[in-house]
């Protein structure tokens, strides 16, 4: 799996997109790995300076994230959603439970190094902002920080 996925258009759309998607799937099914398959959607974007990544997490608080950047090469997200509704309503019975709730993932790789003390990250509305710049590191492995944001993502 490449960090960036292709952005497909035309006919063909619907099918490379569940393409990516099983591709995604099956990047997460790391042996050995403590993450969980569950995995929120990210979208990529490199500049010349750096990667910046924007990924769905709606309802996760911040003290349900962890996020590390290990051998300057891999970035580690992962986190747990909770339910956020009373499980006691007076007189009634659950019929239908489809949100997500549980742990949840992801590892991106790098193909170039780095700087891990550089990298920031914010939450905001559900949407985690990850902002991790190019570059040599005198630090091999960090958690990042995650940071409440107001105002426009970066």
């Amino acid at each position: 799996m490449s960090l960036i996925p292709q952005l497909h258009r035309g006919a063909l759309s619907s099918i490379a997109r569940l393409l990516d998607n099983y591709d995604n799937y099956l990047s997460n099914l790391n042996p050995g790995s403590d993450l969980p398959i569950c995995a929120p959607s990210f979208d990529i974007c490199e500049t010349e300076d750096a990667y910046y990544f924007y990924g769905e997490l709606p309802g996760v608080q911040s003290k349900n994230l962890y996020v590390e950047l290990r051998d300057q090469h891999t970035l580690i997200l992962k986190g747990q959603s909770e339910r956020q509704s009373s499980s006691d309503v007076k007189g009634g019975v659950w019929c239908v439970l489809e949100r997500s709730v549980g742990d949840f993932g992801r590892i991106f790789s790098f193909p170039t190094s780095v700087d891990v003390d550089g990298a920031h990250a914010h939450l905001r509305d559900g949407i985690i902002s990850l902002i991790v710049p190019k570059g040599a590191s005198i630090s091999i492995n960090k958690k990042v920080t995650i940071e409440s944001w107001i105002g426009d993502f970066p």
